[in-house]
C-alpha cells in the first residue's frame, strides 16, 4: 500500500470514531442539575456517577409479579428479571438467596419473568414456576429451577 493511500485509511478510521464518539455523547441524557462536572471519587481512582433516582414502582411490580417475601409497608422493594435457563441468572441465584436472608421481614423480593429469545427452554421454564406459584408453590419451584438448571438448560 502506498503512502496516499495509508494516509486516507488513517483519517477515515479517525473520522469515523470522532463521528462515533459525538454520536455516542449526543444521547446520553443530560446530567441531573446541580451535578454536572462533578463526580465522587470511587474505589480504583474512578468517578463514580451520581445514584440515579430509583424507578417508579408500579413500572417494575405489575398485578402478574411474583412475591417471594412480601412485607406491608416494606421501604424497599428489590424485583429481579430473571431466565430460568440463564447460567448468569443461576450465578446469581445464591447471592439473591442471601440478601432475602439477610433483609428476610424487611423488603419485598419480587420475581419477574425475563425469558431471553437465546434460550429454548426459558419460555417452559416460566410456564412451569408459574404453575406452581398458582399452587401455592412459587418458593420451592424457583429454587428447583437453579438447583437442576444443569440437567434441563440448553438441551432440547
Amino acid at each position: 500500500m502506498n503512502q496516499n493511500m495509508t494516509f486516507t485509511v488513517v483519517m477515515l478510521a479517525v473520522l469515523g470514531l470522532l463521528v462515533g464518539a459525538l454520536v455516542y455523547m449526543s444521547n446520553r441524557p443530560p446530567a441531573p442539575s446541580g451535578t454536572a462536572g462533578t463526580s465522587a471519587a470511587a474505589p480504583g481512582g474512578r468517578g463514580a456517577a451520581a445514584t440515579p433516582s430509583p424507578a417508579p414502582a408500579e413500572l417494575l411490580v405489575r398485578e402478574d409479579s411474583r412475591y417471594l417475601d412480601d412485607v406491608e409497608d416494606a421501604p424497599v422493594t428489590v424485583v429481579e428479571f430473571l431466565d430460568f435457563e440463564c447460567e448468569a441468572c443461576r450465578a446469581q441465584f445464591p447471592v439473591m438467596e442471601r440478601i432475602r436472608e439477610d433483609y428476610g421481614g424487611r423488603i419485598d423480593f419480587v420475581v419477574r419473568y425475563f425469558p431471553l429469545p437465546g434460550h429454548a427452554n426459558s419460555r417452559p421454564a416460566a410456564a412451569a414456576v408459574e404453575a406452581a406459584a398458582q399452587q401455592g408453590a412459587l418458593e420451592g419451584m424457583y429454587a428447583r429451577m437453579y438447583e437442576t438448571q444443569a440437567e434441563w438448560g440448553e438441551s432440547r
